[in-house]
């Protein structure tokens, strides 16, 4: 639990945006932290289901997209398994405090290359039209939690999970 505590206040410090890695005996983590937008109600964690609401793409899209930037890159990657992002959506439709989960195909923790992991965070960093979450009890615009999964075979995305 202290494990736990300790993760969460590195993970929500700072002020500038910024990546953080952080590993750990139970998984590698990276965090973005960002300044709150005072727009934006930060009391309540409501996830995409909530809002109705996800990425307004299909999932095919989202794969060949993310295929055709990784080529642009240049660089061959390896590894199988899963490299899932979750972050916010804020009451504006903008993407904040993104964190990344790295799993092989067991679903055991793992580490892929870090530069693999950079080149997806600024794909998925591209994607500019979620949509904003209303609530259901004060119609209003808030934050909201999503996810972009990754499948990875070979060190290629085979399909794309949102």
């Amino acid at each position: 639990m202290i494990k736990f505590v300790i993760l969460l206040l590195l993970l929500t410090a700072g002020t500038a945006a910024q990546s953080q890695n952080f590993i750990l005996s139970y998984g590698e983590f990276m965090d973005t932290t960002v300044v709150a937008n005072p727009k934006c109600n930060d009391k309540y964690l409501i996830y995409f289901y909530h809002v109705n609401t996800r990425y307004p793409v299909s999932t095919q899209s989202l794969l060949s997209e993310s295929k055709a930037f990784l080529s642009k890159t240049g660089q061959k990657y390896t590894g199988s398994g899963y490299v899932t992002f979750r972050f916010m959506i804020n009451c504006e439709g903008k993407m904040q405090r993104v964190r990344v989960m790295q799993v092989d195909d067991d679903y055991k923790p793992k580490h892929f290359d870090k530069r693999f992991v950079s080149d997806l965070n600024d794909y998925i960093h591209t994607l500019d039209r979620w949509e904003t979450g209303l609530s259901a009890f004060k119609m209003e615009n808030v934050n909201y939690i999503a996810y972009l999964s990754f499948r990875i075979k070979n060190g290629e995305v085979i399909n794309v999970i949102h």
